[in-house]
């Protein structure tokens, strides 16, 4: 797990309860992240509040299927059943369920990894953001010369 917040006491205890030490490794912050996540087989964001999290849009552009709860500006990111899965923030079953889909199937993995890829491609590369923004700009300088009429 990258990253690092006040659950972590907690979830470490439940990792160590759970016989999961071998299994999960708590890294803390780091700067590498696309090291880390050229490694991974699945992105999980498990997040209470976010706006449009850079660490999904980093996911996407590795080609990871990614499970995040529905908040915010996540689901302009992860379209469910294509990318990946959106789960609501208290739906630990359907959590579970999503992630056991993509880590024992490995064509709906890769097929959604392949979805996020493309996604990022077409979204989130230089060239569509430089268009949508400079689309945003030019219909609010539209709207400012209509205000002047």
């Amino acid at each position: 797990m990258i990253g690092d917040g006040s659950l972590r006491p907690a979830l470490e205890e439940f990792v160590a309860q759970h016989n999961l030490t071998d299994r999960i490794t708590f890294l803390g912050d780091q700067l590498d992240v696309h090291s880390y996540l050229e490694k991974s087989d699945v992105f999980v964001l498990l997040s209470d509040w976010e706006v449009l999290p850079i660490s999904i849009i980093e996911a996407m552009r590795i080609g990871l299927p990614i499970v995040a709860t529905n908040v915010g500006g996540v689901k302009e990111l992860v379209v469910d059943h294509d990318n990946g899965f959106l789960v609501e923030r208290e739906d630990k079953e359907l959590l579970k369920l999503r992630l056991h889909h993509l880590l024992m199937d490995a064509a709906l993995s890769k097929k959604m990894g392949n979805a996020s890829e493309r996604r990022y491609l077409q979204h989130f590369t230089f060239t569509p953001m430089y268009q949508k923004t400079l689309m945003v700009y030019q219909q609010a300088v539209s709207e400012l010369v209509k205000k002047g009429d």
